[in-house]
């Protein structure tokens, strides 16, 4: 049926994820899916993800040149999304490095998922939460414990 009301944001079945990844990396780097990155930017002090959208015009592309879009998307569409695409293990490595990633959001169902797994479980991310197909990882901050003796 039809309701009548203030209009509202329709977000989708995912955005339970997306509040969960932007209370554990507000303010911080990571990488997803677009189908995800895009819902990010629409909370305060949100996650910063390396992309939300590809817009070959947009200010982004502009100041840091289409190479750098590209770059960008191939890995946004390695962790998952309409069109995926496989990158090297390597690839995945050196964006962590280059970019400052804090977290990742990775499609489960990917063939390459468990390779994906393999290197955030390297660069000591952990899995902070899953759901609606995907699994949100962060980088894990050394404790501050100190040991017992």
């Amino acid at each position: 049926g039809t309701a009548l009301g203030l209009p509202a944001l329709k977000v989708p079945d995912e955005y339970p994820l997306i509040r969960l990844v932007n209370a554990v990396l507000p303010e911080k780097r990571l990488a997803a899916p677009v189908e995800v990155s895009q819902w990010l930017v629409t909370q305060e002090r949100h996650a910063y993800p390396l992309l939300v959208k590809e817009m070959p015009f947009d200010s982004f592309s502009r100041r840091f040149g289409p190479a750098e879009v590209e770059r960008r998307a191939r890995l946004m569409a390695h962790l998952g999304g309409e069109r995926p695409a496989r990158l090297p293990p390597k690839a995945l490595s050196a964006a962590i490095f280059r970019y400052g990633l804090e977290g990742a959001v990775v499609y489960s169902a990917l063939p390459w998922a468990d390779e994906i797994r393999a290197v955030l479980g390297e660069a000591r991310f952990g899995r902070e939460g899953s759901g609606y197909g995907y699994e949100f990882w962060a980088r894990q901050t050394p404790s501050t414990d100190f040991p017992a003796r």
